[in-house]
């Protein structure tokens, strides 16, 4: 991940969704701790959002436990009833991180389908 990646989440019926966000475990290369984490859900799109649409007062859920901070076992987005349709996931870190993540998302089975953008 490079501070920001957009991914659209598609939800073919309503469902529960959970949104976790997570790093690979230890530390940078350069001895330097892990970065600092944050996830926010918008309500739909089929493109990348821009920064005239991506304010956060415009954000559905943001986890991020403080500004960009790092609990253990990153940042999550508690469950939520979500309608049908098309949602993007902004998952992005406050310093530049060049490694490992995994970005984890729970819903009803066959109701997301993800695609980078």
């Amino acid at each position: 991940m490079k501070y920001v990646v957009q991914v659209r989440l598609e939800l073919s019926r309503a469902s529960e969704v959970l949104v976790r966000l997570r790093c690979g475990r230890g530390v940078r290369s350069s001895g330097a701790p892990l970065p600092s984490l944050c996830v926010a859900l918008y309500d739909g799109s089929s493109s990348r959002l821009d920064a005239a649409c991506a304010r956060l007062a415009l954000a559905r859920a943001v986890s991020h436990d403080g500004v960009y901070a790092y609990p253990s076992g990153g940042v999550c987005i508690p469950r939520a009833k979500l309608e049908a349709g098309s949602y993007v996931l902004v998952v992005s870190t406050f310093d530049p991180w060049d490694g490992p993540y995994e970005l984890l998302v729970w819903s009803a089975r066959g109701a997301a389908r993800l695609d980078t953008l």
